[in-house]
């Protein structure tokens, strides 16, 4: 019996948004960033930014941390609270991913989300049946 007789696939909404790197600001989402999070283009055009998204957090903090692991990896897997546009504060788990084009002289980080709460959902199910 194959994996893939084994393992269900399941389909997660999920998110993306490229940010700058030095400033926080969103620079482009697409329509599942809208859906989960509340915002809207007019929103990301008028500049929201990291700290819009997690005001509740030390962000000299986590950025420290960012710095550390970047410099191993241009990949990270990171789990946090999301605020949205609504005041709903969502857990998700986000893999960044450094760019290596720079636009308009800024180096950009790639921002795949996807809510936490779906994920435990699917591994309760896979346990019951």
């Amino acid at each position: 019996m194959g994996i893939m007789d084994q393992t269900k696939v399941h389909k997660l909404e999920c998110s993306q948004c490229l940010m700058e790197l030095r400033s926080g600001r969103i620079i482009t989402a697409d329509e599942g960033f809208m859906k989960m999070f509340g915002y809207t283009r007019e929103d990301i055009a008028e500049g929201v930014t990291y700290k819009d998204l997690v005001p509740c957090l030390d962000i000299k903090q986590i950025v420290g941390k960012l710095r550390e692991e970047f410099v191993f990896s241009s990949n990270i897997c990171y789990e946090h609270t999301v605020m949205c546009k609504n005041g709903e504060v969502k857990a998700v788990c986000s893999m960044l991913e450094i760019q290596n084009t720079l636009i308009k002289g800024h180096r950009m980080i790639r921002v795949s989300s996807t809510e936490l709460a779906s994920i435990i959902e699917l591994d309760t199910e896979a346990k019951f049946k």
